[in-house]
């Protein structure tokens, strides 16, 4: 045939249902929702010329929509840093991240340089929260050194001065 377009009819049979289902899955990894399809599944369908697009346009629309969720919630909130707990718009920033780490990694990935530019347009954080919590956590553990090494200090010298 020449093509990957395999029709969803009868005569297709299974490999009609597979089809559809490859791009079922697709569509779940793109909105970053749990799939079963992996990123080097869609790289092997890639190289035989696989055709997305009866669903790509439809992701594109959602990712779109959850953008501008995104640019609410930072107008809401200030920021982009949105809890993975909060739901959808958590699970969609969580897979931003990690399709860019992908990207940055020279893997297979979702993430655009149209995506990335937008993102950036408003402050989007790529390494989230948890950079900032560490950097606290790393702060307040060097101040309980300091005062555990102060304490010390005041013991032995307490101990020197009392014999």
């Amino acid at each position: 045939h020449g093509h990957c377009n395999v029709p969803h009819t009868k005569a297709s049979g299974q490999l009609g249902n597979w089809v559809v289902g490859q791009r079922r899955q697709y569509k779940l990894l793109m909105d970053g929702k749990h799939s079963q399809i992996t990123l080097e599944r869609v790289q092997d369908l890639n190289s035989i010329g696989f055709e997305w697009s009866l669903l790509l346009d439809k992701s594109n629309k959602n990712w779109e929509m959850r953008f501008e969720e995104l640019k609410e919630y930072k107008t809401e909130h200030g920021h982009c840093n949105v809890p993975s707990a909060s739901g959808q718009l958590g699970n969609w920033v969580g897979f931003q991240r990690r399709q860019y780490r992908f990207l940055i990694d020279g893997k297979t990935s979702t993430m655009t340089d149209e995506r990335k530019c937008k993102l950036d347009s408003i402050g989007f954080e790529w390494h989230g929260k948890r950079v900032g919590r560490w950097d606290e956590h790393c702060g307040q553990r060097k101040q309980m050194q300091l005062r555990s090494r102060s304490r010390k200090t005041d013991t032995s010298e307490a101990n020197v001065k009392g014999r």
